[in-house]
């Protein structure tokens, strides 16, 4: 047992002084960023964040690689992608960096037509560091936020994203410069917009499709009514403010109002007065 006790001790001071020559390994870092997919963001159908892109079209993965690793040298750098049971090399290789020293790189690929869009793909990273007397292969991943959207897919999340630059329906607003019609407007809108989003994240992207593009109509409807109803009504106070009868009908409330006042006002001080006068004198001393 005490041989087994000094044996462990042996061990432990080997590798506490290896660490202390050599430090303790760490991969170089990187920064990863999917150059402008067709969405990025929280997908309802996967239930998770997402970098999306459409079958068929371009992808473009950007790799930020800084030289912070364990070996403290430059070093010539390579990155490549695997996805898709494919590897995908950037665009630079056996880029010089110096220690502490970063570089960009470019990796470019199709998003094959036959991907699948039910669930998302996993990809992994690999980064090469070719120094002096030895080549060192990081590995980074797997990441699996990559999804590949079909066509009715993504014409349901552009009509989706299409309807966030349009406004909602109006909630600060006088009640009645918006007449039934524009409220029925906001409200059908509204609804479409509820079941196409339930439609989305159940998979029925033609129907999703469907219902984002009735709910945009809708919303566009409003908007245009809920504009000219508003003029209609700013026109029609104008009018009444700065047009001759309606200028003078303005003054005839207001002389109307203020005569009420000094009424009141006068009935006022004769009732004072007269409880003035009526109110007993002080006894002389």
């Amino acid at each position: 047992m005490r041989k087994i006790a000094v044996f462990a001790v042996l061990m432990l001071s080997l590798m506490l002084s290896m660490t202390m020559i050599y430090g303790v390994k760490a991969s170089p870092s990187i920064q990863r960023r999917w150059q402008e997919p067709l969405y990025s963001g929280y997908d309802t159908f996967y239930g998770q964040d997402v970098v999306a892109y459409e079958k068929g079209e371009e992808a473009t993965l950007i790799v930020k690689v800084t030289n912070d690793g364990w070996w403290n040298a430059k070093a010539d750098v390579s990155v490549r992608l695997e996805i898709f049971g494919e590897n995908e090399t950037s665009t630079e290789s056996d880029v010089e960096i110096e220690d502490n020293g970063w570089a960009i790189f470019t990796i470019e690929f199709t998003v094959p037509e036959d991907a699948t869009s039910l669930f998302s793909h996993r990809y992994v990273i690999f980064v090469k560091f070719e120094l002096e007397t030895d080549i060192e292969w990081e590995r980074y991943g797997p990441y699996t936020d990559f999804v590949a959207y079909s066509q009715n897919q993504a014409d349901a999340r552009e009509l989706r994203t299409e309807l966030g630059y349009w406004p909602d329906a109006p909630t600060n607003t006088v009640f009645f410069m918006l007449s039934a019609e524009n409220w029925e407007l906001w409200e059908k809108a509204d609804m479409e917009l509820w079941i196409a989003n339930d439609e989305y994240a159940d998979g029925n992207f033609d129907s999703a499709e469907t219902h984002y593009e009735k709910s945009l109509n809708y919303t566009k409807e409003a908007v245009s009514t809920y504009v000219s109803e508003a003029t209609a009504y700013k026109d029609a106070m104008l009018s009444l403010l700065t047009s001759g009868s309606g200028l003078m009908n303005f003054y005839g409330i207001a002389f109307l109002i203020g005569g009420i006042g000094f009424l009141l006002m006068g009935i006022g001080v004769v009732v004072y007065l007269v409880r003035k006068s009526s109110s007993p004198k002080p006894l002389a001393a």
